[in-house]
């Protein structure tokens, strides 16, 4: 999923109501790097200890078996790590073509979520965004008030080969059911892809001015000056990603996107960290903003969204 061009952009749309969203101005503080090799201590010892929320993360959709062992496994990590994490699922990437959507996989992130309820927070993706009957499948199930999020939902990826427009037409119906029912919408945006830049700004640009009640959170990197343009944009900062921003703290999330049973959080091409691991860089992260900011980022954000209470 990490097969980015320089302004390719993944975005989660997080959906709530006009006072949640996004009339906050956007904070200054520090930018951070870390590494996990030296981490680990420094969020024991003194670092940011506190609960944090995983905007992002995944079940292993190819096999219900291996998905509970995975499930349970992570479980236990996060348990120990003070971590809660949004679930949901992701169509398959090679070998694994083409992607698949199945709304039994939305029942197994339910699944997941009553067995760890301390732990997990469901999100609703089990269904296709190109398939206008998605729309009523959408509806159908935000109605029941289970999920707390929406998403992450591929639409310009370039891994899966995905080219939903951000503005497509079942996407803003979908947009204003996710903040008539106060839930996060995670959506994987690319720009470039496969269209021209221009194109492909210009159709997320439409999607975020004509719903200024969703909240759109961009996952893995945080574009700060997008978000001084759209008071209802947030993001979500993966620490393998790019650095923490430096700026722009009230409106900041953390999340890995893992995804592998392994617990393996991906790094780039041949490269990935334990799940536990990246939490530490986080944590490290966080540690050098003030304690204000860092709460913000941690939980803070996420409650003030409603993803958590």
């Amino acid at each position: 999923m990490r097969n980015w061009t320089p302004v390719a952009i993944v975005l989660n749309v997080l959906a709530v109501s006009c006072t949640n969203s996004g009339t906050a101005p956007l904070d200054g503080g520090s930018s951070a790097d870390a590494s996990s090799s030296t981490n680990a201590d420094a969020a024991q010892e003194g670092g940011f200890t506190a609960t944090l929320v995983d905007v992002h993360a995944h079940i292993w959709p190819l096999n219900k078996e291996d998905n509970d062992k995975y499930i349970d496994d992570l479980a236990a990590v996060a348990r120990t790590e003070r971590v809660r994490i949004v679930l949901g699922l992701h169509a398959s990437q090679p070998p694994h073509r083409p992607p698949t959507y199945s709304t039994d996989h939305d029942t197994w992130t339910l699944e997941a979520v009553s067995k760890y309820p301390d732990v997990y927070i469901p999100s609703l993706n089990g269904f296709d965004p190109a398939d206008s009957a998605s729309v009523e499948y959408v509806r159908t199930q935000l109605a029941t008030g289970k999920w707390k999020v929406l998403g992450e939902l591929d639409l310009r990826n370039k891994p899966k080969q995905t080219t939903t427009p951000a503005n497509h037409a079942n996407m803003m119906q979908m947009y204003p059911l996710a903040a008539q029912y106060k839930v996060p919408v995670l959506i994987h945006w690319e720009s470039c892809y496969p269209s021209d830049c221009t194109a492909g700004e210009a159709e997320l640009n439409d999607a975020l001015t004509k719903n200024p009640s969703t909240t759109f959170i961009f996952a893995h990197t945080c574009p700060i000056d997008q978000m001084k343009a759209h008071p209802n944009l947030h993001c979500e900062h993966e620490v393998q990603a790019t650095p923490l921003p430096s700026d722009g703290f009230d409106r900041v999330m953390v999340g890995t996107d893992i995804q592998q049973t392994s617990l393996q959080v991906g790094y780039g091409p041949g490269k990935s960290r334990h799940y536990r691991d990246t939490i530490a860089e986080i944590r490290a992260e966080l540690a050098k903003l003030s304690p204000e900011d860092a709460e913000r980022v941690a939980i803070g954000n996420a409650r003030l969204l409603k993803i958590v209470e």
